[in-house]
């Protein structure tokens, strides 16, 4: 206001209301030309405004050259559960390489009853028994002697037996 008080007087409520409801391809023209005239002729310059970009809860935006963009990080519960099956497949191929299986073994795997990733296995079985080689992929009330992995607070026991 101390800037375009002066600059525009009686008219300082017209282009105040202006600025405020500047519209994105306004906000890009003026950048690129620095310039913007309006209806009763009132021109705004980039030096008269400051042109800056807020983060919005659960996106990450980033502006740089007049191109902006912007990225929902946003997490619902089909994603969250992909990523656990993908922590799954990838914790199961470690172990089968630590196991000594080869990379074409048919596997069986047997996953202990765990309420926090069932949704999520059977939400992506296939993607599982497929990444894995798996012939068969089922839940076992308690496992003896089973691996136990544990990633995102979540603790789960696996055994994997080559297929006959």
């Amino acid at each position: 206001f101390k800037l375009l008080g002066p600059k525009f007087g009686k008219d300082l409520k017209i282009v105040s209301s202006i600025i405020n409801n500047l519209k994105s391809d306004e906000i890009e023209k003026i950048e690129n030309e620095k310039a913007l005239v309006f209806e009763n002729n009132i021109e705004i310059l980039l030096e008269d405004i400051e042109i800056y970009f807020e983060d919005i809860e659960g996106w990450q935006v980033v502006s740089e050259n007049g191109t902006t963009i912007a990225l929902d990080t946003n997490i619902n519960e089909e994603l969250k559960n992909e990523g656990i099956a993908r922590e799954i497949v990838n914790r199961i191929q470690n172990f089968r390489k630590d196991s000594g299986f080869n990379v074409s073994d048919k596997i069986i795997i047997e996953i202990e009853n765990n309420n926090l990733i069932e949704k999520a296995i059977f939400e992506n079985i296939d993607y599982i028994k497929n990444e894995t080689l798996a012939v068969e992929l089922n839940f076992k009330q308690i496992l003896v002697n089973a691996q136990e992995f544990e990633f995102d607070n979540l603790n789960i026991k696996i055994k994997i037996f080559k297929n006959t």
